[in-house]
């Protein structure tokens, strides 16, 4: 049951993803192991402990058997990947794509993130920014298709066009800039930051991932996926040697104790910068 919710949540992000593409290819086969074992993180917590099994556990306030709350996550998963494989069927057809679908589902995960016990809003876009992350994988955006989306003749087609990505990072942000209004509790003060360091990355990568898309590689997703490890393989192997783990914020999405919120978002905020500024340069060379 456990591996049938996560495998749903796996399907209905790549049939999501792909319901926005010109292209027919799910991207499931390549995206979805991965997106198990995200899955698995929130899915198959609570059964790691006896007491979940036999006496369930507070879901947003509430006891719930453990033996009803697992189908109801199934069956809340599988209802997404019904969804996302028929509308991923009216792409085929023609008919087109609608801009809410992609952010609802990522809506509807920060939701189930946020009713787990002990759960913080803090780290409620940890599987929304890798979801995203897995749809600028999964969905092929090429120069092709950007640039119709962004020729759109009205507000109502641009919407429809908008890749994957470009809404799930929407999301994200604006969601981040809500969280970041929320009072910490003691201890947690520091990962106030979190979620837009986390926003302003996932639109680094992302974006770096549509760029790829620009270059004449023949598998642009697997070299962006080459460099973006290289990008944080590198530094954690350089400073890791330098004894200087304190800096790794300015390569990472992560909070830094000894920094201002300033400081911790700025590095962030330049490399999405840079990353969408490429990403202009290389569009208007393709076009």
């Amino acid at each position: 049951m456990q591996f049938a919710a996560t495998a749903f949540f796996a399907l209905s992000l790549s049939l999501l993803a792909s319901a926005y593409s010109d292209v027919s290819r799910g991207g499931s086969a390549t995206t979805a192991g991965t997106l198990i074992g995200l899955g698995s993180l929130y899915t198959l917590g609570p059964s790691l402990s006896k007491a979940a099994h036999y006496d369930g556990f507070a879901y947003f306030g509430v006891h719930v058997p453990y033996l009803l709350w697992l189908p109801l996550a199934t069956a809340g998963f599988g209802a997404w990947a019904f969804a996302a494989a028929k509308w991923r069927v009216g792409r085929d057809l023609l008919e087109p794509a609608r801009f809410w679908r992609f952010p609802a589902f990522l809506l509807y995960l920060i939701a189930f993130v946020l009713g787990f016990p002990k759960s913080s809003a803090f780290f409620a876009l940890l599987l929304p920014a890798a979801a995203t992350l897995m749809a600028a994988l999964a969905e092929p955006v090429k120069p092709e298709a950007w640039r119709r989306w962004l020729a759109a003749p009205d507000w109502r087609e641009m919407a429809g066009r908008t890749p994957s990505w470009v809404a799930g990072s929407a999301v994200c942000l604006a969601a981040a800039l809500v969280i970041t209004g929320v009072p910490a509790t003691p201890g947690l003060e520091p990962y106030r930051r979190l979620p837009l360091v986390l926003a302003l990355f996932l639109i680094r990568d992302a974006a770096f991932i549509q760029c790829c898309r620009f270059t004449k590689s023949r598998r642009p997703e697997i070299l962006a996926v080459v460099y973006l490890g290289l990008a944080y393989l590198l530094p954690s192997i350089l400073l890791a040697a330098a004894k200087a783990q304190s800096l790794l914020y300015l390569f990472m999405p992560l909070t830094a104790r000894g920094a201002s919120a300033w400081e911790n978002v700025l590095p962030g905020l330049l490399w999405a910068a840079a990353s969408l500024a490429a990403l202009a340069f290389v569009s208007r060379r393709r076009s």
